[in-house]
């Protein structure tokens, strides 16, 4: 059979690249003929007019000239995907670009596609998508003869975002699919809600594929070593975000490294090398879970990646790309553990300078909640809520609560800055001696 794949435009999302190729690759194991129509990845591209395009246009050429940052003219914009551009070219089969739903016509009369997937990778996520009613194979609901088919089609999140004209029309453009599949487990109750379908949860599609398969295209690639060991991929960065990388580094004598452009890649300031805006290919970011001994990330794929390489890893929650998407996963593989809110603290202890008494066993502190926990410091580990893992990166435990009496311990911190608790504690009375600082509790609060 010749399919059709409706999902987000190809451009420089790791995660929507790899979720494409491995679509393709178990429909053709399964001997169908597949490709995926080309939609542009250009922002209102289907919409704008002429005249808007040229006034956007002009208004960026002023940008320019001033100094400020602009968009990226086309030359610029093939030279900053080169990377991802040259994976897609290799890797996934697909029509030549579209721009419009009349060349999405052209283009399945010209194919004749006998049955379209539309998925994944918040496909049916209406601010993401460049036209929400092609993700719903409007395009085709004539056709009462080719199949449709939702795969893994996800929301991003468990509020439903779509208006009041979206809903009705992709309400009656989902009864006419053959078949509906959400990532989420929460999708299964906005697809009954909201369209009036019934939908079964099943995998992100790069979970279809063994790592091996992926270790694959990395070594066709020969991309080199990566230059560290604690893989941080993070879309959405801060100051905060920084400090714990570096705190998880010193404590678990880890060296952290990214796959990322140096700047941006969707806008440009006059001087700019172009060069520090080319995103880094797909190739060398799966390699970076082969080099890795831990992941640190906020993204979905990054999640996904990391257990398909059986990696340890920490999952930042991304609200604003959407929680239920992590929650669905986590729920999945029994790791909710793993997640971790902005509001967790990442600690260790540093003997004061000078002091050669005994090494304290456990550590009181409180939260930014007021909740307290005790931290066992046997070892070094990072502490996340009442959890901590250990040096080896695999034994997560729950702390201990039981008090155990320590009088050589102050703890030094501030709660307004770290959520820590400070000074000497009810359990722990002060040392008879007078003595500075024995060890200092370092905290990083992600709030």
């Amino acid at each position: 059979m010749k399919i059709g794949i409706i999902t987000q435009p190809l451009h420089t999302n790791y995660g929507g690249l790899l979720q494409n190729y491995a679509l393709q690759q178990v429909l053709r194991r399964l001997g169908h003929e597949v490709y995926t129509i080309n939609r542009s990845n250009k922002p209102g591209i289907y919409t704008a007019r002429w005249d808007a395009r040229l006034k956007f246009r002009i208004k960026q050429l002023i940008k320019k000239h001033i100094g400020r940052e602009y968009a990226l003219s086309h030359k610029d914009f093939l030279t900053t995907r080169q990377h991802c551009l040259d994976f897609v070219s290799k890797n996934i089969a697909t029509t030549p670009g579209v721009n419009n739903n009349h060349e999405i016509q052209e283009t399945i009369k010209k194919y004749g596609f006998e049955g379209y997937v539309a998925g994944s990778d918040q496909v049916w996520r209406p601010c993401y998508s460049p036209n929400i009613y092609n993700d719903f194979l409007d395009f085709c609901q004539e056709d009462r003869e080719v199949i449709k088919i939702a795969y893994a089609a996800s929301f991003g999140v468990s509020d439903w975002e779509f208006n009041e004209e979206q809903s009705e029309e992709c309400s009656r453009l989902a009864k006419l699919f053959d078949a509906v599949s959400v990532r989420e487990d929460t999708g299964t109750e906005l697809c009954r809600e909201h369209l009036g379908i019934e939908a079964m949860h099943v995998l992100d599609p790069t979970l279809l594929l063994e790592k091996e398969d992926y270790i694959r295209v990395v070594e066709q690639s020969s991309e080199t070593e990566s230059e560290g060991n604690l893989f941080c991929y993070i879309l959405d960065t801060s100051d905060a975000i920084q400090n714990a990388i570096t705190s998880i580094e010193q404590t678990l004598s880890l060296k952290s490294f990214q796959v990322k452009e140096k700047k941006s890649c969707y806008s440009l300031k006059k001087g700019d090398d172009i060069n520090d805006h080319i995103v880094p290919s797909p190739t060398k970011w799966l390699r970076a879970f082969m080099d890795a001994k831990m992941v640190f990330t906020d993204s979905f794929h990054g999640c996904v990646f990391s257990i398909i390489f059986n990696k340890p890893f920490w999952v930042i929650g991304n609200k604003g790309r959407g929680n239920a998407r992590f929650d669905s996963l986590l729920r999945l593989f029994n790791l909710e553990e793993r997640r971790i809110s902005l509001d967790t603290i990442v600690c260790r202890w540093i003997p004061a300078e000078g002091y050669t008494g005994p090494a304290p066993k456990k550590a009181k502190f409180s939260d930014a909640e007021g909740n307290i926990y005790w931290c066992d410091f046997d070892k070094e580990c990072c502490l996340v809520g009442n959890k901590y893992v250990d040096r080896d990166m695999l034994q997560l435990t729950t702390c201990s609560t039981e008090v155990e009496q320590c009088k050589y311990v102050i703890v030094k911190g501030t709660t307004s800055e770290y959520g820590a608790s400070h000074g000497y504690t009810d359990d722990w009375p002060k040392p008879e001696n007078d003595v500075e600082t024995i060890f200092t509790f370092e905290g990083v609060s992600f709030e």
